[in-house]
């Protein structure tokens, strides 16, 4: 089985975040990165995410200790 790409693992945390109630604004803020990037990478429109924005929202998501444990 393939390992996720990327902007499928980016695409996957923003939206747990989203799920585990972070509006897009919100973790703009905390993240350092565009809403319109959040929201790109949210709905599968983004391609090849620079690495500060996935290790950006790779900290959020980590420390919201929403990985799977």
């Amino acid at each position: 089985m393939r390992e996720p790409s990327a902007e499928q693992r980016l695409t996957s945390m923003v939206i747990g975040l989203r799920a585990g109630g972070l509006g897009i604004s919100e973790m703009a803020r905390l993240t350092h990165v565009s809403r319109q990037t959040l929201w790109r990478a949210e709905n599968g429109e983004m391609s090849k995410p620079s690495a500060e924005t996935y290790l950006a929202v790779e900290k959020l998501y980590r420390s919201r200790d929403m990985v799977a444990k």
